[in-house]
C-alpha cells in the first residue's frame, strides 16, 4: 500500500504486516513489522490509527528508527535486533565508517579521487585504474574488454565466473568452491532485451523460471508448480500487488 506520494507505507508478508514512515523531506524515518492484523494497521480500514506511535509495540518482532544529519546523510539507526549503528562521512559525502559498537562488525572505508573503494593498507595516492576495482579485502575481480565483470574470487576458495552475450547481457553464471562446481545460472532474453527465462542448478537440483511481459511491465512468473501474477496501478509501471499460487492451492495476495 502506498501513500499519496507513491511511497510504500504498508506491506503484508504472511502473518506479518510491515509499516513505514517518512519525515518531512521524504526520508524513511521508521519502520516495523507487526503481528497485528493488517486491517488494524491500515488507514483505509482504521482511519484514526497513528502507526508511528506503535513502533515499539509488544507485537513487533522487528522495529527500526533512522536519523539524518543536515546534509541528508544517514547518521544513526536504532534497531531492535541489531542495536545502535552509527555512520560517519567524508566532506564529499562518501561513507567513512560504520560503527556497531563491536569491533567485528564495524567497518572503515577509503576511496580514491574517483570514489573507487581502496583497501586501508594502500597509500593516499593510490587509485583504481580504469575505474575497475581489482581487489577489495579478500576479494579479487577480473573484467573483459568491455568492462563486464567476468570473474570474482573470494576467501575460502570461492570462485564465480560470468559470461555475457554480444549485447553485454549476462547469460551464464557459475560458482565453484575449492574447484568443485556448486551452482550455475543461465539466462535468456527476448528480442526487446526483456528477461524471459532463468535456469538455475544448486547442488544438483534444477529450477526453471519463465517471465511473461505486457509491454515493459513484467506480468507473470512461472515455475513448475508455482506462479506469481503482478498487478499494477492503472496506466503506471508502479506495482500494486502480487498474487502467488501453488499448484492445487489457493491464491495468496500480497500488496506492495
Amino acid at each position: 500500500m502506498s501513500d499519496d506520494l507513491h511511497r510504500e507505507v504498508l506491506r503484508t508478508q504472511g502473518t506479518l504486516t510491515s509499516c513505514f514512515g517518512y519525515d518531512a523531506l521524504g526520508r524513511k524515518s521508521w519502520q516495523f513489522a507487526s503481528r497485528l492484523p493488517a486491517e488494524k494497521l491500515s488507514r483505509i480500514h482504521n482511519p484514526g490509527i497513528q502507526p508511528d506511535l506503535l513502533v515499539k509495540h509488544a507485537y513487533n518482532p522487528i522495529h527500526r528508527r533512522h536519523q539524518y544529519d543536515q546534509a541528508g546523510e544517514l547518521t544513526r539507526t536504532l534497531d531492535k535486533m541489531r542495536g545502535e549503528i552509527k555512520y560517519e562521512y567524508e566532506a564529499n559525502g562518501q561513507l567513512h565508517s560504520r560503527d556497531t559498537g563491536q569491533l567485528v562488525d564495524s567497518e572503515e572505508f577509503r576511496c580514491d579521487a574517483a570514489a573507487n573503494r581502496l583497501n586501508f593498507n594502500t597509500s593516499q595516492f593510490d587509485h583504481v585504474k580504469d575505474n575497475r576495482l581489482k581487489r577489495w579485502r579478500d576479494q579479487e575481480y577480473a573484467y573483459d574488454a568491455w568492462g563486464n565483470l567476468i570473474e570474482k574470487r573470494s576467501g575460502m576458495g570461492k570462485l564465480q565466473t560470468f559470461r555475457y552475450d554480444c549485447e553485454n547481457r549476462l547469460v551464464r553464471a557459475e560458482t565453484l568452491v575449492h574447484g568443485k562446481l556448486e551452482s550455475t545460472g543461465s539466462y535468456r532474453y527476448d528480442s526487446l532485451g526483456r528477461w524471459v527465462a532463468k535456469v538455475s542448478e544448486v547442488k544438483g537440483r534444477t529450477e526453471q523460471k519463465h517471465f511473461l511481459w505486457q509491454g515493459l511491465r513484467m506480468l507473470r512468473e512461472e515455475s513448475p508448480g508455482r506462479s506469481s501474477l503482478y498487478l499494477y496501478e492503472p496506466g503506471s509501471y508502479a506495482p500494486l500487488a502480487r498474487v502467488d499460487q501453488e499448484e492445487g492451492g489457493e491464491q495468496q495476495l500480497y500488496y506492495f
